[in-house]
């Protein structure tokens, strides 16, 4: 749970991982991980864990998606996206270069 989250501009990575990730509302999956650039350490991508049934599907999210406004709450990230846009992103496979 990430406390005083208003008196805050950043995010740790612990307080990222497993975060909710939520569209409009709705929880879609939670924060499996975050790609960085090699060279500005900037945010690329969340990785978001889908959880179909008794198998987890990866999608990336880029930081961009999220909402401008009460993107970071107490219950997880709010992206400006469609929960069918999530789930017909291609899946994320860790082994093949982005």
């Amino acid at each position: 749970m990430i406390k005083n989250i208003e008196a805050t501009s950043f995010l740790t990575f612990n307080e990222l991982e497993n975060l909710a990730v939520l569209v409009h509302g709705k929880k879609v999956g939670k924060i499996a991980d975050i790609l960085f650039d090699d060279l500005t350490y900037y945010v690329r991508y969340f990785v978001v864990d889908r959880h179909h049934g008794s198998r987890s599907a990866y999608s990336l999210l880029t930081p961009q998606l999220l909402m401008r406004q009460d993107s970071w709450t107490d219950r997880g990230l709010n992206f400006d996206v469609s929960v069918k846009q999530i789930e017909s992103s291609p899946e994320f496979n860790n082994s093949i270069p982005i």
